[in-house]
Parts: C-alpha cells; structure tokens; sequence
C-alpha cells in the first residue's frame, strides 16, 4: 500500500485536443478540473477551432491555476496531441477527446491501475457511452502481453482510441513515442501499437469511468474516402512498428484490414458514393472475397465467423443489410394515460456508440440535433403537430426510446410501421421537416 500512497502525489497530464467543440467543451474541462486526484495538469490544445472553443477555454483557465491553453493553426489531431506531450511534465499521461468526459475517479483509477499492475501502459475494456450511468463494478486489475494486447486491439477487443488508457511518459520519452502526424485517421491505434510494441505487459481492467458522447458533427462520424484510404497507410505503417515476428498478430492484422475494407464499402453505400467511387467498391469487393480464410484463423466467435463468409459470398448485400440494421427506427403511434403518444425508438448508431436522449430548455436532442417543440412531423400523410416533449425516456434491450407526445387522428392508433434502411436526414430523423 506505501507504493499505491506515494502515487497519490505524481502529477498526472491530462491532454485535450481541441477542434470546433463549443457544445461539449465546459462540460469536459469541468470533469476534469473536479477529479478527486487533484495533482493534475490540464493542458487544452486549441486546434484552429472556428466556433467559440477558443475563448470558452480561455475563460475556464481562469477558473482553475491547473488549466494550460494553447492556441496554433488548424494542424490535426495528431500535431495537437504532439504538442500536448511536449509540454507535459506528468509521471502519467492520459487523453481526453474536447467532446467526451470524464467520471470523477477517472484519473484515480487508472492511476491505480497502472501502479497496481506494475506497468507502462494500462487500459480499461469497457467505455459508457452518452450519459450512460455508471455501475458499482470490481477491481479485477490484471495483465497481459503485449503481444496479446495487440491481437486484442487488432480484433476489436478492447478500443483503438487512446482515452481508454494511461501511458508512462517515461516510456513515451525512452523511446521518442509520439503521435505519426502524416496520419490524423486511425492515429490512436497506431500510437498505442508504438506503446505496446515497446513494453513487455500491459495493465487491464473493466471499470467504466470515460464517457463517449455522440458527436454528429464530428469528423469521425462522417465518411470520407481519403480519411479512410489514411487509416489503411497507417495500418501498413504499423507493421513496421511491430519489434518481433508473431503470426498470432499478423493473422489479427489480416483480420482487422478486411473489416476495414467492409466499413469502406458500407460507408461508400450509405453515404450515396456508389457512382462516384465504383472502382473502390470493385478493390473492396475483391478483397473481401479473397481473404476469406483470415476471420476463421483468429480468436472471435462463430456468429462473427458465419458472418465473414457471408460477406465474402455476398458483400454489397452483407454491406446493404448493416446498414439497414445501424439505421433501422421504429415509430409507434399508440395511447397512453388519455394521450396520444408517438415512440420513436432507434437502434444502436455508430460503433460502440448508443444514443441516450435528454431534454434540454425545452428540446429533445436527438442524434442528428434537435427538434422544438411545435415542430411538424408527418405521420400517415398528414400534418401533425409536437405539442409536448415526455421525460419518459428509458432503456430497453440496449436500445433507446423517446416519447413524444403529438395530435394525430384515431385511425392512426395502435399502427406500427418500420423506416428501416431510409437515410435519416437533420435536424431529427425520418418524415421530419423544419
């Protein structure tokens, strides 16, 4: 316990990166500034944002002698993180998205985690997602080889991204580890297979303690070709980072680089590029037919399996029947307590990623924004309009419910009827106009 005392008092750098995040910033800046491990550093990088992400950091620093602003040009994410780390003077190094936040143990917990595991780099599995609440959870601290570590992060085991883990900065600075600014689309995963390839064990947990909020406005969020033809450079990049030989990680590799390959094709689809990018979708479509073998050689279950084969026979189908499934939304026009109800209920959007509805002064939000009150919907061919917003939002096998109540014709009662596979369009999803 003398060891896990003494880490109390090392100096934890919390870097934030910083582009257009003027919704979601104060709300991350205040999770961090109010953790109960208080020897931190934050250190905000304002990456050229255009909206007022600037001056509400600004105006923060003045409210917490912790708080570090840096302003640059527009550079990247990758430059932005590199900065960060230039100024850093923690014992440990963690990082925070400008659109996420955190719990108030989050840097306890990793401080912890990695001082009880005895490690370089720690990481957690799990991640909440919105404002998902978090659950009393055990302490079930354990390692894993690097080697393992890369297999699972190949095989979407444990996250890619670099804010659910903490990092040695003396391992950072022993081995010159710094983000690769010729990639600013799968950077956190090439950063962290740098850090595993350059230790022995890495610290594991389970607890749940970062919040990833959906940002539609996001660049993540929003296909593009180029960011994604990056993503595949940086993964023939990581090959060379790779110290040792091991064909458990280049079989997972394999792995990964086919599902990349099928996101390319389902995002060319959804996103309408189908004419405009043919000859990619004709590479993707050969490549997934030819390496069907690699899901059969790694570690994932048989649905995934059975799945793998279905997209090398049928790929554009397999790709088409994803998407209708990320984007299916269900409507339900029923009574309830003498009030005529519309339910909107919407399956997971994005990877990992749920929806988790709030009122807000008087709006929903919703995953494209927001909707008021007063708004028209059109139900059936007919006008109709919002006249209050429920609270009751609730969960539901993993998936999100919204009642809103509307004036709609009794003929419309008791009816329900599927949007599966339609393009949602803002400000809020199907059959809704300003």
């Amino acid at each position: 316990m003398k060891r896990l005392n003494e880490a109390v008092k090392k100096l934890v750098s919390v870097i934030v990166p910083i582009y257009n995040v003027e919704r979601f910033i104060e709300r991350c800046v205040q999770s961090i500034s109010g953790q109960d491990y208080e020897n931190v550093e934050i250190i905000l990088v304002n990456d050229g944002s255009s909206d007022c992400s600037g001056e509400i950091i600004d105006s923060l620093q003045m409210t917490d002698k912790r708080i570090w602003v840096i302003h640059q040009r527009n550079a990247g994410v990758s430059v932005a993180r590199n900065v960060g780390l230039k100024y850093a003077q923690g014992e440990y190094v963690v990082f925070v998205d400008g659109d996420d936040y955190i719990e108030k143990n989050y840097v306890s917990y990793f401080v912890k985690l990695i001082e009880t595991t005895d490690t370089d780099v720690a990481l957690s599995y799990q991640v909440l997602h919105d404002d998902e609440e978090p659950a009393c959870q055990p302490e079930d601290f354990s390692t894993v080889s690097s080697t393992e570590a890369m297999v699972q992060l190949y095989l979407n085991k444990t996250g890619v991204a670099v804010w659910n883990k903490i990092y040695r900065r003396a391992l950072l600075e022993d081995h010159k580890i710094r983000f690769n600014e010729d990639y600013w689309f799968a950077e956190g995963m090439t950063f962290n297979i740098a850090c595993f390839a350059a230790t022995e064990q890495v610290g594991t947990a389970n607890f749940r303690v970062y919040h990833q909020v959906t940002n539609r406005n996001s660049a993540v969020r929003k296909f593009n070709l180029e960011s994604w033809h990056c993503g595949k450079r940086a993964m023939e990049y990581q090959k060379t980072l790779w110290k040792t030989f091991d064909k458990r990680v280049l079989d997972a590799w394999n792995y990964h680089y086919r599902e990349y390959n099928f996101n390319i094709l389902k995002g060319l689809y959804q996103a309408d590029l189908r004419k405009e990018h043919a000859g990619e979708i004709k590479n993707c479509v050969n490549g997934l037919k030819r390496k069907i073998l690699y899901p059969w050689r790694v570690d994932i279950g048989k649905r995934a399996k059975l799945k793998s084969l279905l997209v090398a026979a049928f790929p554009i189908q397999m790709a088409k029947r994803d998407i209708v499934k990320e984007q299916r939304t269900y409507f339900a026009l029923r009574r309830k307590n003498g009030v005529n109800q519309l339910v909107i209920q919407l399956a997971k959007l994005g990877i990992g990623a749920g929806w988790h509805p709030i009122l807000l002064n008087g709006k929903a939000k919703g995953p494209q924004g927001y909707f008021d009150l007063g708004q028209k919907l059109l139900i059936f061919g007919e006008w109709n309009q919002v006249t209050d917003c429920s609270q009751q939002i609730r969960q539901k096998d993993k998936e999100n419910i919204i009642v809103v109540a509307v004036r709609f014709t009794e003929s419309a009662l008791k009816t329900k009827f599927d949007f599966g596979g339609v393009k949602p369009s803002p400000p809020f999803q199907i059959g809704c106009l300003n």
